[in-house]
């Protein structure tokens, strides 16, 4: 079965005015269609099965083995180095027209990268096999030569990452395709027949698509769990469009033919965290901890009325008799030494030399004395 061609198409560069007024490269016109959303299948066919073997089950959806519609691929690699060359060429213009401020390259370090890399030519398919066939022979040289002349290639694909990175920004999202593109150029075997940028491209959107997934969130979640999610969340998109609404947490889950717990599990996971010392209110003088219930803490007003019984309690037993109230106070946990930790009838018979069934008697005596309403009427407020 062939691969599903990715699609979508590219803006054309506009032209950049020569007038001195551009100072940020981000003020061209320079967008370009966003890919599929990080863990959303990639289906971008590679003619190497090692990389698929090291790719996730979503990455490799769609996806033949070996050598699958490779003009496709080289027709989108190729488009792709043209749309780098463009952005270098954009900003060498807009280093001229900016030539004025002393302090450019400083301001924008992606411009000042994009100048860099626009100092290394395209290789020739030619010179490009010859390279391949030194780094095959342990040529270090060559091999670094290789990587550079395909840098604008992971600018390129950065870009397209650049909207949905999750707050990662675009130059470490270059950082990241170009250990992808280093990787790519250890394993690249010119005698397949294709272009080293077809074999690239796919593993520099691996692994901007996965450091995206490992590093865009305060807590990481797995390849696999960021996948499903976002499965759900583009099934979410789908219904809510249909819809005219948002969809209930039941009719996503019948859409994707998934238990109930598990999508609401997977939602909650997508939430973005908060800060607790994130202000609140309209003067901002109290934080989002301050609303929080301690769940751990003891309540003042719970605290207070312990305190009282255990003191009314205490009152109520100086009434008995020193053995009776030994008694009580052991097999209630009253006592100071105990740890409020109540004994059991045996361990009390055995304190105090007597069986368990005396010790029962006792403390049934005992009771009937405290619900007397002559001794036992300080206890009746919190009984009630």
């Amino acid at each position: 079965m062939a691969p599903k061609k990715i699609s979508g198409k590219e803006k054309e560069v506009s032209a950049i005015q020569r007038n001195g007024k551009h100072d940020n490269i981000d003020e061209l016109d320079l967008d370009l269609e966003d890919y599929e959303e990080p863990g959303q299948p990639l289906n971008i066919p590679t003619p190497d099965d090692e990389v698929l073997e090291e790719a996730s089950p979503a990455e490799t959806e769609g996806i033949e083995p070996t050598r699958v519609a490779l003009s496709e691929t080289d027709k989108e690699a190729e488009e792709l180095v043209q749309d780098a060359e463009r952005l270098v060429r954009d900003a060498e213009r807009l280093a001229q027209a900016a030539a004025i401020s002393a302090d450019y390259y400083s301001t924008d370090p992606v411009a000042d990268y994009l100048r860099q890399i626009g100092r290394t030519k395209l290789l020739t398919q030619e010179e490009e096999k010859r390279l391949a066939q030194l780094k095959d022979e342990g040529d270090e040289e060559a091999k670094q030569k290789l990587i550079e002349a395909n840098l604008r290639l992971v600018v390129s694909v950065a870009r397209r990452y650049s909207q949905s990175s999750g707050g990662i920004t675009l130059l470490d999202l270059i950082q990241e395709g170009n250990l992808g593109l280093i990787r790519a150029v250890d394993k690249y075997n010119h005698n397949t027949g294709f272009k080293l940028s077809t074999y690239a491209t796919w593993w520099i959107r691996q692994a901007i698509s996965r450091a995206i997934a490992d590093k865009s969130r305060l807590i990481r979640l797995p390849v696999h769990i960021n996948e499903t999610l976002g499965r759900v969340r583009r099934a979410s998109r789908d219904l809510a469009s249909h819809l005219g609404r948002e969809p209930t947490m039941q009719e996503l889950a019948d859409h994707l033919n998934m238990p109930l717990d598990k999508v609401t599990q997977l939602m909650t996971m997508g939430n973005a965290p908060v800060s607790l010392d994130q202000p609140m209110g309209e003067e901002g003088d109290s934080s989002l901890g301050d609303l929080v219930e301690d769940v751990q803490g003891v309540d003042p007003d719970q605290q207070a009325a312990e305190i009282s019984m255990r003191a009314a309690v205490q009152k109520a037993l100086t009434q008995l008799p020193e053995r009776e109230r030994k008694i009580i106070e052991l097999r209630f946990g009253l006592d100071e030494g105990g740890g409020g930790q109540p004994r059991t009838l045996e361990e009390v018979g055995q304190q105090l030399g007597v069986t368990r069934e005396r010790i029962r008697q006792i403390e049934a005596k005992v009771l009937r004395k405290l619900r007397h309403p002559r001794v036992g009427k300080q206890l009746r407020d919190f009984l009630q």
